[in-house]
């Protein structure tokens, strides 16, 4: 896990190399920033070391005033499900409890039970 500081961000290519899932967490609050996730969603996803990695998107803070819903963050972010040849998975998150819902949950649980399956 790496941080999104602005000044970590220049480390991130460090750690792309046998990356098997990539999960890119956005303050859902924090509408003016969804430009600069894009951006830099868009550098890390043209890099061949995550070709086909799937994506999770954390759209957080769920539970305060005037957060965008997971589908709302995807589309400022240009994403969608099955988007350029990799699976895109939305989750949902609250900072009061700093849970996602039972439901996310559960897809998460599946996608990974997917991605590395038991022997």
């Amino acid at each position: 896990m790496v941080g999104g500081a602005e000044g970590v961000r220049s480390y991130w290519e460090n750690f792309l190399q046998g990356t098997e899932l990539l999960i890119f967490v956005v303050d859902s609050i924090d509408e003016d920033r969804f430009t600069v996730a894009k951006e830099e969603l868009t550098k890390l996803l043209a890099d061949q070391r995550l070709k086909g990695v799937p994506l999770v998107v954390v759209a957080n803070k769920q539970d305060q005033a005037g957060a965008k819903q997971g589908s709302e963050i995807c589309k400022a972010l240009g994403v969608e499900p099955d988007w350029n040849d990799r699976d895109v998975y939305i989750i949902e998150t609250h900072t009061s409890e700093n849970s996602a819902s039972l439901e996310e949950i559960e897809r998460l649980k599946n996608m990974m039970r997917t991605l590395w399956p038991k022997d």
